[in-house]
């Protein structure tokens, strides 16, 4: 919308959805000249383009007096629609007095806003969840409120989403009003039994974990660029060290595969620095940061920048991964050991002091 009535404005009066708002005002007004309308929208760009619209188009507003204002969230700038928490606190007060009767919003006002005579709720191409429904209905004080969402027939699936909120609605005040009627021991005993249920549920989820890690314990995997498939390196040469860092004790990628680059500075934890050392493929994806785990250079690995290749199986791929704990499912973990410690100190290759300076 914000794009057609830029390009366009003059077409904006075309838009079957803004003349539908323009209609549902209209009729509210004539009906109560009194009234309180809100207008939630789902960008500040879309608060003017409506406003301009009604301002323009919607005589029978104009005719009746009726004021229109904007408000948005303060965290942005004037030149992106954001406005002042001063500003804020006055369009609410000018409305709350009735100087303001017509709204336009962003989500900024969908809680916490009490206007007793505030009696249209409108959500103009705009459908979140339930919750945010049942919010934004509720700035709905007076009563004989109505409720209106508008959606355009370009954007029906904004449609079935309201629909799908209200039936989540009717659910949960259908249990609100089952639990009213329970007694305090039969809510404790209700409570105690659905923690029963979400621990088995749980328990089972950790067997199943269990079972999948089983299977594919064992099984190597060869460690690939997701830029360019170059293989770095193998899943039975990394070693979990603090159970989080992932390195791995190959030392050709030190010497071979990857070029380091400094980009930022260093970052000291117990016995872990994070030195600003990016390693780099050769397709220049950055694969993986160079380290120092209790005074040694490592390389530790980027889960999101790597994919796991079965060697026995090569069409079972694995990755990119957004977080490591997703590579438990089908990974063999190793733990960092003294032996591991000895080894890669006799292995490791001399890097530059400049990479390892911690400046």
């Amino acid at each position: 919308m914000r794009a057609y009535c830029t390009r366009n404005p003059s077409a904006a009066s075309c838009s079957p959805a803004l003349n539908q708002l323009r209609q549902i005002l209209a009729e509210q007004f004539q009906r109560q000249p009194d009234s309180r309308a809100l207008v939630f929208v789902q960008q500040r760009c879309f608060t003017g383009v409506v406003k301009n619209f009604l301002d323009s188009k919607a005589v029978e507003l104009s005719r009746a007096g009726v004021q229109i204002g904007v408000i948005t969230g303060a965290n942005a700038s004037g030149d992106s629609g954001g406005i002042t928490q001063t500003s804020q606190s006055e369009l609410l007060s000018q409305f709350r007095k009735g100087k303001v009767q017509i709204l336009i919003s962003t989500s900024v006002t969908e809680e916490g806003l009490d206007v007793q005579k505030c009696n249209a709720v409108i959500r103009f191409c705009h459908v979140t969840n339930e919750i945010a429904m049942v919010q934004s209905r509720g700035r709905g004080r007076a009563e004989g409120s109505v409720y209106h969402v508008i959606v355009p027939d370009e954007m029906n699936w904004l449609g079935d989403k309201e629909r799908l909120n209200q039936s989540r609605d009717a659910m949960m005040t259908e249990a609100v009003a089952r639990l009213g009627q329970l007694t305090d021991e039969q809510f404790v005993a209700k409570v105690q039994q659905e923690q029963t249920l979400l621990r088995q549920e749980a328990r089972q989820q950790r067997q199943i974990r269990a079972a999948q890690a089983d299977a594919n314990r064992g099984t190597v995997f060869s460690i690939e660029c997701v830029g360019c498939d170059r293989v770095l390196t193998s899943s039975d040469k990394l070693r979990i060290a603090q159970d989080c860092h992932h390195l791995a004790l190959d030392a050709e990628l030190l010497t071979d595969r990857l070029t380091p680059k400094k980009q930022s500075a260093s970052k000291s934890f117990t016995n872990f620095t994070a030195l600003g050392v990016a390693l780099l493929c050769r397709c220049g994806n950055h694969v993986a940061n160079l380290c120092r785990f209790k005074e040694l250079p490592f390389p530790e690995l980027k889960i999101q920048q790597v994919k796991f290749v079965d060697k026995s199986n090569p069409g079972t791929v694995h990755g990119p991964l957004k977080k490591w704990k997703l590579a438990k499912k089908f990974l063999t973990e190793f733990e960092m050991e003294s032996a591991d410690m000895i080894a890669w100190a006799e292995a490791v290759p001399d890097i530059p002091e400049n990479l390892l300076s911690e400046d």
